[in-house]
């Protein structure tokens, strides 16, 4: 019986192209059924592979006993054996996660530093068809889309998964009748923990209504991972579609399209949450897409806001909108760690000529008094742009240059001691402060963004 199992791990291996032969892999071993069956078989299989074990000291004794256990079955089969110990309790607390948080950010951050100590290709890990189960049973009660119906996948960027296709009961088998021992942790039998819960609880009542419940999960789940491939295509079509211009600093969404889009929130749960939107915030933006101008939903690093035809999606401010610098003279300022400004004096000849570009402003000296002042925009600021007669707000005027508020509040303006607006950087000069024919010298600032 144990052949056949490990048969089909062989073939669930090969046909998904999991392992190498010639590749080193390290065995997260636990001392439990799932990581022992999975060294057993993996030695059995003739793969290459070293064993790793984490002690996260939280259960005294018995943590210690598993790690023993753990090392005695590696000398027996002869396998490289590599262990560490970790104060999670105190992790937690400085981290401010769960325990088991704790205990998974400590094991994954391990396992890949000992992968590249080793020159490992990869780490195995014993989850089954069960975990897989669990997994997809979470997703749907916390609330999930497609992928969350998927279940755990066979590998994941450097993690493999290679028992998925063996059910909890298969591998105790198997254990059985290799006579295998393997260590019990007694926590996984409390329910305290949702997955404990939905293991001990959950799909023991699923399976009194229908003996074949898990494997029914399963089957649906493959089913929709085809449905899952082209309903991805489908989505990108859409995103495609609806992006109008994408930089570094935003992203523009045709609100028309939108609004036409078949699967729409769908369409802008998958762009959005890269930009760390939460579900009920997508769901917002999709049922406020006819918002007038300037509506705005906030993530953790981004906003969205509705801006005339568009969707805009920007980083956050994150400046202290408070921050100025004052300039006492001519001479090199740093506004921060990418910009820096540099500020010089020189009498006009006949063949000067202002510079165009749009990070320098060509002044007159005699106009500009100092000390001046970098800062940020204030409400009620008014400056009169260079060519027009009279002022105007500078709101107004970056309106028209169709700037989001977001924007509108990351623009720098440069102002003398008077508290005269005489440079709003980059886009325009003032008026009060021009050269003319009477000018004397000249003041040039230059903003200089680091590469």
């Amino acid at each position: 019986m144990w052949n056949s199992y490990l048969l089909r791990v062989k073939d669930f291996i090969e046909s998904r192209q999991l392992l190498q032969r010639d590749r080193l892999y390290i065995v997260a071993l636990s001392g439990g059924s799932d990581s022992v069956a999975l060294l057993c078989m993996m030695r059995e299989l003739g793969y290459c592979i070293v064993a790793a074990h984490c002690n996260f000291q939280l259960r005294g004794e018995e943590a210690y006993n598993d790690e023993r256990f753990c090392e005695t079955l590696c000398a027996q089969f002869n396998i490289p054996f590599h262990r560490i110990h970790f104060d999670t309790q105190t992790y937690s607390q400085l981290h401010h996660v769960s325990i088991e948080m704790a205990a998974r950010e400590l094991r994954y951050q391990y396992f890949e530093n000992l992968r590249e100590d080793v020159a490992a290709e990869g780490i195995l890990v014993g989850h089954h068809q069960d975990d897989s189960v669990e997994t997809i049973l979470m997703n749907l009660i916390r609330g999930t889309g497609i992928d969350g119906l998927l279940g755990i996948q066979a590998k994941k960027g450097r993690i493999i998964r290679p028992l998925l296709c063996l059910t909890q009961n298969e591998i105790y088998d198997y254990l059985r009748a290799k006579r295998q021992a393997y260590v019990l942790d007694q926590s996984n039998l409390i329910d305290d923990v949702v997955r404990n819960r939905i293991r001990l609880n959950i799909i023991p009542l699923l399976q009194e209504i229908n003996s074949s419940a898990s494997q029914n999960i399963m089957a649906t789940s493959k089913r929709l991972s085809q449905v899952s491939e082209l309903f991805h295509q489908a989505i990108l079509q859409n995103i495609e579609a609806v992006t109008k211009e994408k930089t570094d600093d935003a992203t523009l969404l045709d609100l028309e399209q939108l609004q036409h889009l078949t699967a729409q929130e769908y369409t802008l749960f998958y762009l959005l949450r890269n930009f760390n939107f939460s579900s009920e915030t997508i769901a917002q933006i999709s049922s406020h897409l006819h918002a007038p101008t300037g509506k705005r939903w906030l993530s953790k690093t981004h906003v969205a806001s509705i801006n005339r035809s568009y969707l805009m999606i920007e980083k956050r401010c994150v400046a202290d909108l408070q921050q100025s610098l004052v300039i006492p003279e001519e001479g090199n300022y740093i506004w921060n760690a990418n910009l820096k400004f540099t500020f010089t004096q020189q009498p006009i000849s006949p063949t000067f000529q202002p510079s165009r570009a749009a990070n320098e402003a060509t002044l007159d000296a005699d106009k500009v008094r100092f000390p001046l002042k970098i800062r940020y925009p204030r409400q009620g600021d008014r400056f009169t742009p260079f060519g027009m007669q009279g002022s105007k707000l500078l709101s107004d005027f970056l309106t028209e240059k169709k700037f989001s508020l977001n924007k509108k509040q990351q623009q720098l303006v440069i102002e003398d001691s008077a508290g005269t607006l005489v440079w709003i950087v980059g886009l325009r000069t003032s008026q009060y402060a021009c050269i003319n024919y009477q000018t004397r010298k000249v003041l040039r600032i230059c903003c200089i963004h680091a590469d």
